[in-house]
């Protein structure tokens, strides 16, 4: 595994990445983080990820919340909490769905 800049495109050190978040996702307990060095690349990770059915087997382990470059998350991570609590009627009808 790398993490030269000349490599990140390499279809096998996207896998050898994923297969880490993997196991790290099954042994860490609670959340954890995954740390990009811009949005574009996370965007090319996570289709690269999605195409090998990495993401799924992330959402097996954990859930997942992916950053937005939007300023402002307060609507992105109400949504998220209300989506995942285990009050849903707190929430209003647009944030469940």
């Amino acid at each position: 595994m790398t993490s030269k800049f000349i490599s990140r495109d390499d279809l096998s050190v996207v896998r050898n990445y994923g297969n880490l978040v993997i196991e790290l996702a099954t042994h860490v307990p609670d959340g954890m983080v995954v740390f990009f060095t811009s949005y574009v690349y996370m965007e090319l990770m996570i289709s690269y990820w999605d195409e090998m059915n990495v993401i799924n087997r992330i959402l097996d382990k954990k859930l997942v919340f992916i950053e937005t470059p939007v300023r402002d998350n307060n609507f992105i991570i109400q949504h998220f909490q209300c989506r995942f609590s285990l009050n849903v009627r707190q929430c209003h009808a647009e944030d469940i769905f």
